[in-house]
Parts: structure tokens; sequence; C-alpha cells
């Protein structure tokens, strides 16, 4: 599904639909694609409805010069959600997809989430 940002750039998103079950959204990290997501919403799809946004640039999201700051990858997080009505949703964000959702608290505060996950590499990128 698509949804067109306030700054008129075609977004891609995924969604499980089941609309009377609690709502995670996945933010992929940077070059990364909803595909990332699939063996992660087999494990929550009988509990979850589970959203995945293709960041702009990435994906199946529009390729643009605009919005190359992540407080507008948050403004896009943002967008969706009004757009979709969603309250309490649990963000799970990887990589840069983590940095989307820290920008969206500094600016909106807690918004929409009830909760936020962060998936990152460690502090060392090759452990011993």
């Amino acid at each position: 599904m698509d949804f067109k940002t306030s700054d008129n750039v075609n977004l891609h998103y995924s969604d499980t639909g089941d609309i009377d079950k609690p709502t995670m959204l996945g933010i992929p990290g940077i070059g990364g694609s909803s595909q990332m997501w699939t063996k992660v919403i087999e494990l929550f799809k009988d509990k979850f409805r589970f959203i995945v946004l293709d960041p702009r640039n990435q994906g199946s999201s529009e390729r643009t010069y605009k919005g190359q700051r992540i407080s507008r990858h948050a403004a896009d997080v943002e967008e969706l959600l009004v757009n979709l009505n969603l309250t309490n949703v649990i963000g799970i964000g990887n990589s840069m997809g983590a940095s989307n959702l820290w920008s969206y608290l500094s600016i909106y505060g807690p918004g929409r989430f009830s909760a936020i996950i962060d998936l990152d590499q460690s502090p060392k990128m090759i452990c011993r």
C-alpha cells in the first residue's frame, strides 16, 4: 500500500490488516526494505497487526532528493500513523529505522507510541 506525505512523496508500507490486534510498526535500517521483516511478521502475526514502512528512497517507496533528514523521516512516521489513525503502537526500528523513532520521540514526544524497540548492532562491528 502507498500513501502520499505532506511534501508529496509516495511511501510504501505493508500491513497485515488485523485491526482488532495491537499494532507493531517496523522500520528498516538504511538500504533495507519491508522484505527484511518477513520472519519477524511470522513470529508476531498471531498476536499483533504488523505494519512495515519503507522509508523514502528505500524498498518500494519513491526515490527523491526531498527530505533527506532524520527529522523528515520522523515526520513520515507521524503522517503514516495519522493516516492510519493508529495509537498505542509498538515501534521497532533497525539501525537508521531506530534513529527515525528516536527523532520521532524528540519531535512529537511519545505521541502515538506505547513502546519503542531499538534493534541495532553491537558497539563493535566485529565481536571477539
